[in-house]
């Protein structure tokens, strides 16, 4: 049979509906090659542009952990700036506390410097108690100069006279002092009371007693008291610094 008999007799097959069963298989099979192929390169692109959308949200989202992870770093290093500026200011204000408690005494204020500039940080003092030792203890023998002096003299020149005296009998006096406070540690009190000893600034200096204190939550937190002497004179600090050998340097503040 010739082509175009064959291409005739195909035509007469589609005019009527009708066409051969391998024919039908061949078409159906090309079909389904191009609907797989289809599918596959439909798919392939969604995978891709899938891909695509989550390489993106990775890198964003490594992005945003750096940018945290630096913030996070940076907040917690300024927590522990200022947890430690935290503890110095709640220091100064005990101190400052102490300093307003003591003021209506109005001790000098070199020595509340001598005290204070070799005060360890784990040491808290709670009071100071100052008192002025008249010369040879007798309290009442300015008072009974003044009232003889009285007798014989004009009032007014009596009571120059008597604060005269009593100027002249407090420069020869000395100075009781009494510290109170709280301390972590035996260590950080006997280093003060060392250094209070050796500055050359006090007659006597004395650890009076340390107790543990019942009262804090940290039990190696101990109360303690010491009694100091100096002279209450104004040359006080003079013989303070004779005192002190001159080939030794000065007490460390700690």
């Amino acid at each position: 049979m010739s082509r175009l008999e064959t291409l005739m007799t195909v035509a007469s097959y589609v005019e009527r509906d009708f066409l051969p069963t391998e024919y039908l298989a061949q078409r159906r099979r090309r079909r389904s090659v191009k609907l797989s192929f289809g599918v596959s390169a439909a798919l392939l692109i969604v995978l891709v542009l899938l891909s695509g959308y989550q390489y993106r949200s990775l890198a964003s989202l490594r992005t945003q952990h750096a940018r945290l992870s630096a913030e996070a770093t940076s907040r917690t290093q300024a927590a522990a700036n200022l947890e430690a500026v935290s503890k110095q200011l709640a220091r100064k204000e005990e101190r400052a506390d102490w300093l307003a408690r003591i003021g209506y005494q109005t001790p000098p204020s070199r020595v509340l410097f001598n005290l204070m500039a070799v005060l360890p940080d784990e040491i808290v003092l709670e009071d100071i108690e100052w008192k002025r030792i008249p010369p040879g203890g007798n309290d009442g023998a300015a008072a009974g100069r003044a009232i003889n002096a009285g007798m014989g003299e004009d009032r007014e020149a009596a009571d120059k006279a008597a604060l005269e005296r009593l100027k002249q009998d407090l420069e020869r006096a000395q100075v009781g002092i009494t510290l109170q406070g709280r301390a972590r540690g035996l260590r950080a009190i006997h280093q003060y009371v060392m250094v209070l000893s050796q500055s050359g600034r006090f007659d006597a200096v004395r650890l009076d007693s340390v107790e543990v204190s019942e009262e804090s939550e940290h039990t190696d937190e101990n109360v303690f008291q010491v009694s100091l002497t100096m002279d209450a004179g104004p040359l006080a600090a003079d013989k303070a610094v004779e005192k002190r050998p001159a080939d030794s340097p000065p007490a460390p503040i700690p």
